[in-house]
């Protein structure tokens, strides 16, 4: 099971912690790049941007910047993501600009950013509580994967009745216990975050 973000940032303090840093990139990464990619960086750019904001948490968290007490780790995470995503796209206008290219570009403004990030996040916490229910309750493989492609994929009951050869009731049962689970486990990541 993933520490939870408080064990994270308590591990995080020191920099010679190897596994931890290690998960926090791996917890955080792939919505940095999913963000990135919303705002239109093509994907080696989004991979950059990932790392910059990643560098740059890791500095103000060593710096003692974030503090609990006045907000949410992804509010200040995306704070870091908005700061960056602004520096990268000036750096590569003044490229285009030196190449003789035009510098303008096609970039959101703050108030698209948010939403995105915001979707991300969501996203991120439902893979992780997906990632959970399969592998820390007694929910069986079955009942993971009908809650997976009703609410995931909008399949059809008869569909998922017929792909995992159960009957439409049984469907519905299922449904039911592992999205019961799955909003537990979701409530309690949020709560966490």
């Amino acid at each position: 099971m993933q520490p939870t973000n408080s064990v994270l940032l308590a591990g995080l303090a020191d920099p010679a912690n190897a596994a931890v840093w290690s998960e926090f990139d791996g917890r955080f990464r792939p919505l940095l790049v999913a963000f990135a990619e919303r705002l239109r960086f093509g994907s080696s750019d989004a991979d950059e941007l990932a790392q910059r904001v990643l560098v740059r948490f890791a500095e103000e968290y060593r710096a003692g910047r974030y503090e609990r007490g006045r907000g949410r780790l992804r509010s200040w995470l995306f704070g870091i993501a908005r700061m960056c995503a602004a520096e990268q796209r000036r750096e590569q206008a003044r490229f285009r600009a030196a190449r003789g290219e035009s510098a303008l570009d096609a970039l959101p403004d703050d108030t698209d950013a948010e939403p995105f990030f915001e979707q991300e996040w969501r996203r991120a916490m439902v893979r992780a509580a997906f990632a959970e229910l399969r592998s820390a309750t007694r929910s069986d493989e079955r009942t993971v994967r009908v809650v997976e492609l009703l609410a995931l994929e909008q399949r059809p009951v008869e569909e998922v009745a017929a792909t995992l050869g159960m009957s439409v009731g049984a469907v519905y049962t299922a449904k039911h216990r592992g999205l019961a689970r799955l909003r537990t486990i979701l409530e309690r990541l949020e709560d966490e975050a």
